[in-house]
């Protein structure tokens, strides 16, 4: 037996609860469990390390392999005085699991696989490399989770992955003890699934003929024309399900319908509702064709689902019906038509009608259906479970319902947003999620009646991948957002954040160097927070994560150790400055932050935001537009405020008269993230105290310069929204938002 006994006892130690646990505080297990006390003991072993068990567990075959890769330590079964002892028990929480370490050795209590997976999982993370083998801390630990499904979802369509990289993405997922792999297959840029009684889609909708360069918002756009695609086999399907099920995951598939159906379409055109031929477009975004409601399609369907059924034991099915375009079935004879004698309200009601009859025939075959909360609309099939993603509402709705939800907000839980607003971040879809932002969520709404909250099953993260074109910048988008959204959907009382950053600091950071996991280390870098005091001055500070971090800055050439707070001045013209900033302490140097100010006469103006932004997009409140910090594009987030159907007003006091000469608001443009410029601009002065419109301008560009010949002091902007975004494109039927940045005016 090669396991070795510390003999660094403190004073009279024994292996119990009591004082000398307060050394437990410092653990860096991720997630926390929920109880767990160590000791300053250790358990050492060298070479070899014997276990026994009553079943070999997956578990085991996890750990021997871990062992064996990263400790040359071999794990060899032994029948009598085994250093670690599996135990399978029929008590205790759901997925339970105990784990004691002493100097009699490592004993495993389980309730079933997936606990003890998770049990060995926690033993892993308290594995420390000594000169000449492994240690265990002396541990106490008691655990389970709290939340039912703790979801990483993986978009296969946009950008295709191979089976040895799933694999990659399914080994990272499970040594956070996740539990679910939602599996995008299907989509408008390519169908990825082998269906045996339909050979053309793989053989077409699998494949495009060119992809868009560069982000979606771009103009002109240039492509490249490289055919791009490829698809599963069901063996190989058959594959990466039997690998998750041998790390507690389960693979819940998605074929999407009935809208994101063009790869179908391409391949069976008969399907639509156009007498048309279709493409698989390399293109993002939403578009007009969708699954006509006939019967031929439902036939096809069903003989889909007949062949994906027993390819997933999951007892769910994620069949889509987000974003589903209502144009065709509007123009379509045969839907009106279908609409009428079904006695049908609208497109919605027929949409609703298309998920029923499908939820139908999957509940036939022993499956539930799961749907991105649009399935809300027109009514809810009588079991299905709801996917929320635009905000909570979706998940509350269904939940006051009775309905099982996962709570999946773009706010807190879509990975394919920036992470950091660093001028090197990789291109991304936008908005902005830093780290501190995901752990602030919890899956639990506020607002929730406690009688409901039982069906809330738990969170999940979303990857849509067009702008993650290889697995390393997959994982980089993940990682380390994954681990503060697994503390949160582990447990509803998760460490504070500190403590969390110091766990992930001190332990995470190196294990996924280790792992050769791409992780971003954005957290780590300094903050440069533009703050105007008074007019034509703003306030720069510096801010690391790590309070021992010495902080260095430069404007130009000169290097400077950052002490406190310091002022730049505009003056008569514009001028733009460029700061750069890091830190040397935590984790070596940090990244360059780079933060380029425009300082212009009305920096730190006296302005009011008469009509308050959305609070997520408020950031630094009214202030913000008057800054010098210009938003960027694609936007990340974090410097602008937006609003949503609102007429917006915002007030300038200059407290004295000056001879304005020119007016300049930037917006962003964005449409398949609902945001549009607005209708009009109206410059506003007061006159027998009403105020008066003087400028009435129509806006047709992002950057907006209106030339002004006005002696005045005081000043109203109003802004006026759009009409309803059309129904067909991102956010139909929803109220446009819009985001403005930087305001500036001019004077002599």
């Amino acid at each position: 037996m090669a396991r070795i006994h510390n003999v660094l006892f403190i004073g009279l130690l024994t292996f119990c609860f009591g004082s000398n646990y307060l050394y437990s505080q410092r653990h860096s297990v991720i997630p926390k469990p929920k109880k767990i006390k160590l000791a300053k003991e250790h358990l050492y072993f060298q070479d070899t390390i014997t276990y026994s068990c009553e079943n070999e567990d997956p578990a085991i075959e996890f750990l021997k392999s871990y062992l064996a890769t990263h400790f040359s330590i071999a794990f060899e079964k032994t029948s009598k005085n085994a250093d670690v002892e599996f135990k399978r028990t029929n008590s205790g929480k759901r997925n339970q699991h105990h784990l004691s370490i002493n100097k009699k050795g490592i004993q495993l209590n389980y309730n079933s696989e997936e606990a003890a997976f998770h049990a060995c999982i926690t033993l892993v993370q308290l594995t420390e490399s000594t000169e000449n083998g492994v240690r265990f801390s002396h541990a106490l630990i008691k655990d389970y989770p709290d939340f039912e499904w703790r979801g990483l979802h993986l978009d296969c369509s946009r950008h295709f992955f191979e089976v040895y990289e799933i694999k990659r993405f399914i080994d990272a997922m499970a040594f956070y003890k996740y539990n679910r792999f939602h599996w995008h297959l299907t989509d408008d840029q390519g169908w990825r699934i082998e269906i045996k009684k339909y050979p053309k889609l793989t053989e077409v909708g699998g494949w495009r003929n060119k992809t868009v360069e560069g982000h979606y918002s771009k103009t002109p756009r240039t492509w490249n024309n490289e055919r791009y695609g490829g698809f599963y086999t069901q063996n190989d399907v058959k594959e990466i399900v039997k690998y998750a099920a041998n790390k507690s995951i389960i693979v819940v598939p998605e074929i999407e319908l009935p809208g994101h159906s063009m790869a179908a379409l391409a391949a069976y055109p008969e399907l639509g509702c156009l007498d048309t031929t279709y493409e698989v477009p390399g293109l993002w975004g939403v578009f007009d064709d969708i699954y006509s409601p006939k019967e031929s399609t439902f036939q096809f369907l069903e003989n889909v689902l007949d062949e994906v059924i027993p390819l997933f034991p999951s007892e769910f099915i994620h069949i889509g019906g987000d974003e589903a375009p209502k144009k065709r079935w509007k123009e379509d004879p045969f839907c009106q038509k279908l609409i009428d004698s079904l006695n049908l309200k609208d497109e919605h009601g027929l949409q609703s009608y298309f998920i029923q009859r499908l939820e139908k025939y999957l509940n036939s075959k022993g499956k539930q259906i799961i749907g991105w909360d649009e399935i809300l609309e027109g009514g809810l099939a009588p079991n299905a479970a709801v996917m929320s993603w635009r905000g909570e509402s979706g998940g509350i709705q269904a939940a006051k319902q009775k309905h099982k939800v996962v709570m999946t907000p773009t706010s807190h839980c879509y990975f394919d947003y920036y992470q950091s607003s660093h001028a090197r971040e990789p291109i991304a879809i936008g908005g902005f999620l830093p780290l501190e932002k995901v752990y602030q969520y919890s899956p639990i709404p506020a607002n929730l009646p406690r009688s409901k909250r039982k069906y809330i099953l738990g969170a999940q993260a979303n990857l849509w991948t067009e702008y993650m074109p290889t697995m390393d910048h997959v994982l980089y988008m993940t990682y380390p957002r994954a681990l503060a959204l697994i503390e949160k959907t582990w447990s509803r009382k998760a460490p504070l954040y500190k403590e969390f950053e110091r766990k992930l600091y001190s332990k995470h950071f190196q294990w996924m160097e280790s792992w050769s996991i791409p992780f971003s280390k954005a957290s780590l870098d300094v903050k440069i927070n533009a703050l105007p005091t008074t007019l034509g001055t703003v306030n720069i500070e510096c801010q690391s994560p790590d309070s021992t971090s010495k902080i260095f800055y430069s404007i130009g050439e000169n290097i400077e150790i950052y002490n406190a707070p310091f002022d730049l001045n505009a003056g008569n013209n514009d001028s733009t400055i460029f700061i750069k900033s890091w830190a040397e302490g935590i984790q070596g140097k940090s990244r360059i932050t780079d933060k380029k100010i425009l300082l212009h006469q009305s920096i730190g103006s006296k302005i009011t935001a008469i009509t308050t932004p959305h609070n997520k997009f408020s950031v630094g409140g009214s202030m913000t537009l008057v800054d010098g910090v210009i938003g960027e594009r694609p936007w990340k987030g974090d410097q602008w405020l937006g609003y949503s159907g609102d007429t917006i007003l915002i007030h300038f006091n200059f407290e004295e008269k000056k001879k304005l000469t020119n007016f300049k608001i930037g917006f962003l443009e964005d449409n398949g993230s609902w945001i549009y410029l607005p209708q009009n601009i109206h410059l506003e002065k007061k006159i027998e105290e009403k105020w008066v419109v003087f400028v009435n301008s129509h806006v047709s560009a992002e950057q907006n310069s209106l030339k002004i010949n006005e002696n005045i002091d005081e000043i109203r902007i109003k802004i006026l929204p759009n009409d309803k975004i059309e129904d067909g494109k991102p956010g139909g039927g929803h109220d446009p938002w819009i985001f403005i940045d930087e305001i500036r005016f001019e004077w002599k």
